[in-house]
């Protein structure tokens, strides 16, 4: 299997996602994950159908079949998945064998689920600051932020853009850390020609609704080579039973009952992995439109006063959102601007997470990552999915750059 699991392509003429011409509502989502779901409603439909006529909710071969296609789409050996992003997250700590007293290094603009996983285990968050051209965690700043009690450096792929794995891979080497990639924006990003979440010890994923893989409700993967993380995984998710309710020869109406260790009820139901199965098959076609919108803001903000992301060409970003920084006073005035011309924007994983109540209840402040701190101020994510069609792209760019 080459890892690109391929359906029919995302069609010329998408259905149309301008929902309300009048701009009651905005014509050009920033997320459209209902169009999205009536594009492929005759597969979902079918496989929910076949899901519920053959009564295989917990456990089913969709899910197994979820876990071996999704690992080889990542080029992992192993896929393991769950409830959530931050489930994965929190399992990939403890299966990494991480807990109390240890610390793991991730970015400082990071969504909070990847701390909250962490902090689940029961380690405790060290953060990095940001390079200001792809929005991620900052090489140069990791060294100074190790302690003696880091063990892991968790870099994520914010927005969709890979991270700078190369440098950060040579100081786990040095440090003796490991690393464990949160690649929930990232399902398809590659590094070097290697997909993300492939890259480290693990690799995690969500496969929430506005996820560039995302199905109709809430999931999470964890990818990995090791087996012994995986099995162990198997067994968090799982009351803490060795014996997986996703084995092929498991007689129906008997589950294992043996609990042997610590663990959750954290499995993903059959009907999230048959949906997922479908939007894995489109997802290939789904990230080639993303990343053809992309390119054409990126040469229409070329050398303006709206500054698009700086992606070196060892990163090919899947754009889960396209973000780029605007002057910070006028922010406001940009995104109302879009919407008056029915454009919904965003303004994503913001603040970070040291400005976060929680997290200043720990004694961080502000100044200490100037680089979160002023990208959070100008930030703004445009729409980027699979239904932008050319014509939107420019015509987005055309109302911002009106507005510069």
């Amino acid at each position: 299997m080459d890892g690109q699991v391929r359906g029919s392509a995302v069609p010329a003429e998408l259905p149309n996602h301008r929902v309300n011409e009048h701009h009651e509502k905005p014509r050009i989502r920033l997320f459209d994950t209902l169009a999205l779901n009536r594009l492929y409603a005759p597969e979902v439909d079918a496989v929910v159908r076949g899901v519920i006529e053959r009564g295989d909710f917990e456990g089913g071969e969709d899910v197994r079949n979820l876990e071996r296609e999704f690992a080889a789409y990542c080029g992992a050996r192993y896929c393991a998945v769950t409830t959530s992003g931050t489930m994965a997250m929190h399992f990939a700590v403890r299966a990494l064998g991480l807990g109390e007293g240890d610390e793991v290094l991730t970015a400082a603009n990071t969504d909070i689920g990847t701390c909250l996983g962490i902090e689940h285990a029961g380690a405790t968050v060290g953060l990095v600051d940001i390079d200001a051209g792809t929005f991620n965690m900052d090489p140069a700043e990791i060294e100074a932020r190790i302690t003696p009690r880091t063990r892991a450096i968790a870099p994520v792929h914010m927005y969709g853009i890979p991270a700078d794995m190369a440098p950060i891979l040579a100081i786990a080497k040095k440090r003796d850390l490991l690393v464990i990639e949160d690649a929930a924006l990232a399902h398809g990003a590659t590094y070097d020609g290697k997909k993300a979440g492939a890259l480290g010890d693990a690799g995690i994923f969500s496969f929430a609704a506005g996820k560039v893989l995302g199905g109709i409700g809430f999931g999470g993967a964890i990818v990995t080579e090791r087996e012994d993380v995986v099995k162990r995984i198997g067994a968090l998710r799982f009351y803490g039973r060795d014996d997986s309710p996703y084995r092929a020869d498991r007689v129906p109406g008997q589950m294992p009952s043996t609990t042997n260790h610590y663990g959750f009820n954290a499995r993903l139901d059959t009907i999230q992995a048959a949906v997922l199965r479908v939007r894995l098959r489109h997802l290939h076609d789904e990230i080639a439109r993303r990343r053809a919108v992309a390119d054409i803001y990126t040469r229409r903000f070329a050398g303006t006063a709206v500054r698009p992301p700086a992606i070196p060409d060892r990163m090919q970003p899947v754009w889960r959102n396209y973000a780029v920084l605007v002057p910070e006073a006028r922010r406001d005035e940009f995104r109302r601007g879009l919407l008056e011309h029915g454009v919904e924007t965003g303004v994503l994983y913001v603040p970070p997470i040291h400005l976060q109540p929680y997290w200043k209840s720990k004694g961080y402040r502000e100044g200490q990552f100037p680089t979160s701190e002023r990208v959070a101020d100008q930030l703004i994510c445009l729409p980027s999915h699979a239904l932008v069609r050319d014509e939107d792209a420019h015509e987005i760019a055309d109302h911002l750059l009106a507005l510069v």
